[in-house]
């Protein structure tokens, strides 16, 4: 009896053993999301101070910037630029300037340009009601 038990357990370690070294099918699944925005990281100045953040996904970066729009509205000077940005390489340098009273405009100009690789200040006008964003390469 010792002896049948015995063969019967090392079987079924056997059995376990073999079925634990194969390969599992993995199913592919619909519902499989994507970030469609990699890990940024955004360069700003308020006031004269450097800071930097990482962002994860566009939400994200979005939110980012329109917490650094309304600080403008407050009556900072706001700074913003990318890790794409050449600080001062060319001596002539590209300037654009671009003026809504929308914020939301302004975040998405904003953002437009800091991907094509300006640096990006903004300043509010309360006068106006203006938001005055100028990109410069």
């Amino acid at each position: 009896m010792k002896r049948k038990f015995f063969y019967a357990a090392l079987l079924a370690t056997l059995g376990l053993a073999a079925t634990s070294c194969q390969k599992e099918n993995i199913t592919e699944s619909g519902r499989i999301a994507t970030e469609m925005c990699a890990e940024k990281t955004l360069h700003y100045t308020i006031g004269g101070m450097h800071f930097s953040q990482t962002v994860n996904n566009e939400e994200e970066y979005d939110a980012l910037l329109m917490r650094l729009i309304a600080l403008s509205r407050e009556g900072y000077d706001v700074n913003i630029f990318g890790n794409n940005y050449t600080y001062g390489a060319v001596a002539s340098k590209e300037v654009i300037t671009y003026t809504t009273q929308s914020e939301s405009d302004a975040v998405a100009w904003t953002k437009q340009k800091i991907h094509e690789g300006y640096s990006v200040s903004v300043t509010f006008n309360e006068e106006t009601g203006y938001y005055t964003c100028i990109a410069t390469k």
